[in-house]
């Protein structure tokens, strides 16, 4: 299982332990999400602004999503995607981000930061990006990139 499914595996998990449908993956929620995160990456940094400053809404219109609601959780940590779920469960605002009954789709990236070599094994230098949505119509593109 790679990291995305397993990360979306988690988050599915726990939105039907609270009765919350689950999230499907999209590939243009993926293609947003692993440029921010590759983003976050260069400029080592969390952030919810991407390259010119660009605000969430504009980066899944440049990914050609058009959505009726969208959220954003982000997380530094070590490769693991129950760190990344970990983190945003133990914190109420990324909580309720995942929880949110409105969202039926998700995409997810995840980007190695500068500092990370194969001789390496720095514990926080993983930048992750989860981008959750509800698309304006249904159907479109399923799936990310293995």
């Amino acid at each position: 299982m790679n990291m995305t499914t397993e990360l979306v595996s988690l988050i599915n998990r726990e939105r039907l332990s609270q009765n919350r449908l689950p999230l499907s993956l999209n590939g243009r929620l993926c293609q947003a999400a692993g440029l921010q995160a590759q983003f976050m990456a260069d400029v080592t940094a969390l952030t919810h602004f991407g390259p010119g400053d660009a605000e969430l809404a504009d980066r899944l219109r440049a990914a050609g999503y058009s959505f009726l609601f969208a959220g954003e959780n982000l997380a530094c940590c070590p490769y693991s995607a129950y760190d990344a779920f970990a983190l945003w469960q133990d914190s109420p605002p990324h909580r309720k981000t995942m929880l949110y009954p409105s969202y039926t789709q998700v995409g997810v990236g995840v980007a190695c930061g500068p500092d990370i070599t194969e001789d390496t094994d720095t514990a926080a230098d993983y930048y992750w990006c989860l981008i959750l949505g509800t698309p304006q119509s249904s159907g479109g593109d399923e799936g990310c990139p293995s």
